[in-house]
């Protein structure tokens, strides 16, 4: 942390899964969750429905907050090896959010009630809408998951789809989501339902499919660093002894086999240790 003139912070509890930069020259409360990222590739990752999608799934909440615990939803997540491309559009979007605020004189939470609200076609909001897109496909491409991209379109009404639902289609849908898939189209950004109430987001098929992949994807990273010796543990301990537990299907493998006993991914989360890839188990 002491390398960067700038991190990556959001708060613990939370209304949108929102990161923003802070300088590294204030006393942070205990109470915000950082990040020692100060490149705009790692916010573009962890600002894209895809992080969320993983984080929505393994954090806890509060009412309907989300609680951002590192622990969960952080230092399990596979990021995507190769990042070079999203440099670009992760400081133009960034860009343009600050102007947004600059120029409204409101915060990032009034601002993204106003990219949640399907009533609101202000010419900034749709464009952040916009870049939010791009941003994900960006993220989908440094995965190679070039099948969950749908081809640019204009945002464009479509019809209500179930009680109360309402969406903005930005893409014809595919017919599938790519060899494997289970079949739907692509992340299909639009205003949809949500635990958290309607929202502008990928669908429900879509983020399914994408924790499925990114799922794997842990486990396969996981798989590979115990091969490399890399979650050895100490001989001779209990039953009870840190990482003797079973991975299971529905969730991502855990960091308690960390040789340090924390996980930290793609940099640091406030240390210096080795990144390895935790798993939830």
């Amino acid at each position: 942390m002491n390398e960067c003139s700038r991190v990556l912070v959001i708060p613990e509890t939370t209304k949108f899964c929102i990161f923003s930069f802070c300088p590294t020259d204030i006393v942070f409360s205990h109470t915000t969750k950082i990040v020692a990222f100060d490149d705009n590739s790692s916010f573009c990752i962890v600002s894209s429905s895809i992080h969320e999608s993983w984080v929505r799934a393994y954090s806890s909440t509060l009412e309907t907050r989300l609680k951002y615990n590192p622990s969960d939803c952080f230092e399990t997540f596979p990021f995507p090896e190769n990042t070079d491309t999203l440099e670009q559009i992760g400081e133009t979007y960034y860009t343009h959010r600050q102007t947004i605020m600059q120029t409204r004189q409101e915060g990032l939470t009034k601002t993204y009630n106003r990219f949640h609200d399907p009533t609101c076609t202000d010419p900034d909001i749709q464009t952040l809408r916009h870049l939010h897109i791009q941003m994900d496909n960006a993220v989908a491409a440094a995965y190679g998951w070039h099948d969950l991209i749908s081809p640019p379109h204009p945002l464009t009404p479509s019809p209500t789809r179930g009680e109360g639902e309402q969406e903005m289609a930005v893409s014809p849908p595919s017919p599938t989501l790519g060899e494997g898939g289970r079949g739907g189209e692509g992340l299909n950004h639009g205003f949809h339902n949500t635990k958290q109430g309607l929202r502008f987001t990928i669908s429900e098929t879509a983020r399914r499919e994408v924790l499925d992949r990114l799922l794997a994807l842990n486990h396969q990273r996981y798989a590979e660093e115990v091969a490399q010796g890399l979650h050895d543990k100490k001989k001779g301990k209990g039953k009870n002894a840190k990482g003797k537990s079973k991975k299971v299907k529905s969730k991502p493998a855990s960091v308690a086999d960390s040789p340090t006993g924390k996980y930290i991914t793609q940099g640091n989360l406030l240390g210096d240790d080795t990144p390895t890839q935790g798993e939830l188990f």
